[in-house]
């Protein structure tokens, strides 16, 4: 059973960079697994990879297989790459690629319902890409609040960005 608001408090990750809901016992939610499944997914599909060269994709799979076990998250992994692959993908956007990808489900049963689970999450997969607190799925979707050092508003300047 969630806790309700009143019992649920917020903590930092390891990074140090995010607060992460837990129960009142101090334990992750199954939302929270929830969650974070959609947003590796989200990074993965939405990012367009089709191999893991970078540390976004192995960091999002090492998180899956944390969630999920060995053969879980290695099942649902070569589904998102190989799906990044076909000549249909190429030049969709990461809402397009989604929503594709979430559609046409998975042969296996457990793998397809993670995917209908993760689809069925709060406003589904594509609200997680866009509302993600993880820095890759912000970068992918270019909604990473901008700084003065990334090149962002200037308070007395004209506000125009500067890019």
């Amino acid at each position: 059973m969630l806790p309700s608001m009143a019992e649920a408090r917020m903590q930092m990750d390891g990074d140090g960079d995010k607060l992460t809901p837990i129960d009142s016992k101090g334990e992750r939610t199954p939302l929270d697994t929830t969650a974070d499944i959609r947003d590796s997914l989200g990074v993965l599909v939405g990012g367009g990879y089709s191999s893991l060269t970078d540390d976004d994709s192995k960091a999002n799979v090492k998180k899956l297989q944390g969630l999920l076990g060995e053969q879980q998250a290695q099942k649902l992994i070569s589904h998102a790459l190989l799906f990044n692959q076909r000549d249909d993908m190429k030049g969709k956007s990461p809402q397009e690629r989604l929503a594709m990808f979430y559609s046409m489900g998975h042969p296996d049963k457990k793998v397809g319902g993670i995917l209908q689970k993760v689809k069925a999450f709060g406003s589904g997969p594509q609200a997680g890409l866009n509302d993600s607190v993880d820095s890759a799925a912000q970068d992918i979707n270019n909604s990473r609040p901008r700084s003065l050092a990334s090149g962002g508003m200037l308070g007395g300047m004209s506000g125009l960005p500067l890019r």
